[in-house]
């Protein structure tokens, strides 16, 4: 009997399916695969058929709701644009991902509206999570962006970059993200931001290369006593390089021009901008 009936849930998708009923045709394939697998395996004929089906009616409605999108965009004379998938190896996937949910939220409850998909839409409260959340992470973006398009990154970036983002989370703006969620993720990362400048500032590679940096020097750090540290510890080496190679002539030290602005147009070096120039 389940095989009979399967069959029947089989054939009555392939008419919905006739008919346009897809969402119909994907709960009856749903079915006949179920009642499939309780009396037979996946190389059951009829159980291929039904697997087979089922992915074409899936890929039929993504392309119906993906086209739907679409059309409701074109009335509200908004640029087409369309979702787009995270990817496991790129955080900033996600966040592009949000943002575009976020920058299509109106379209796109009309687009579901209109398919009436077994999709609740997001409310009201969880796209204010999704924008104070896009607030918190846009100066991680700039920062990922920055390096990820830089052919060769120093190491001397690293202490500097990590106190702009710390910056970055303490700024004025931020003082409007209200909702517990955001709230909470924006102290755990300044949290995590401290920890890790505690561990690189002390770092001798880390600190040297950012004092010795041109653009950053003593202001790329997060601490000023770091700072003062790390510059006695530069002034020792110093000291006993000179010590060594006493008999040797010393090079007049290179004075270099005034510094540049290492914005790229972003706000994420705004502070250290302001304070250098």
């Amino acid at each position: 009997m389940p095989t009979v009936n399967a069959s029947k849930a089989y054939h009555a998708a392939q008419t919905s399916i006739e008919k346009g009923l897809l969402d119909q045709a994907h709960e009856q394939l749903k079915e006949a695969v179920y009642l499939y697998g309780r009396v037979c395996d996946d190389l059951h004929p009829g159980a291929g058929y039904c697997h087979s089906l089922l992915a074409k009616v899936a890929l039929l409605q993504e392309k119906t709701a993906e086209e739907r999108l679409t059309q409701v965009q074109e009335p509200m004379g908004r640029p087409s644009l369309k979702l787009i998938q995270e990817a496991d190896t790129c955080w900033n996937s996600t966040y592009n991902m949000l943002q575009h949910v976020y920058d299509l939220r109106e379209p796109l409850g009309a687009a579901l509206a209109g398919l009436h998909p077994d999709i609740t839409p997001l409310s009201s409260e969880q796209y204010d999570i999704i924008a104070d959340c896009l607030k918190v992470l846009s100066p991680f973006n700039d920062a990922t962006v920055e390096l990820s398009e830089e052919k060769r990154v120093s190491g001397s970036k690293v202490i500097p970059l990590l106190s702009m983002l710390h910056h970055a989370l303490e700024e004025e703006d931020l003082g409007m993200v209200q909702t517990p969620e955001s709230t909470a993720m924006a102290d755990s990362l300044r949290s995590q931001l401290r920890e890790k400048l505690s561990a690189l500032q002390p770092m001798s590679v880390m600190s040297l290369a950012t004092l010795l940096d041109p653009r950053f020097k003593k202001i790329g750090f997060f601490s000023p006593n770091k700072a003062a540290d790390a510059e006695k510890r530069l002034i020792s080496e110093c000291a006993a390089v000179i010590r060594n190679y006493a008999s040797s002539s010393s090079s007049q030290p290179h004075i270099s021009e005034a510094s540049q602005p290492v914005t790229q147009g972003s706000k994420l070096w705004h502070r250290l901008d302001t304070t250098i120039l």
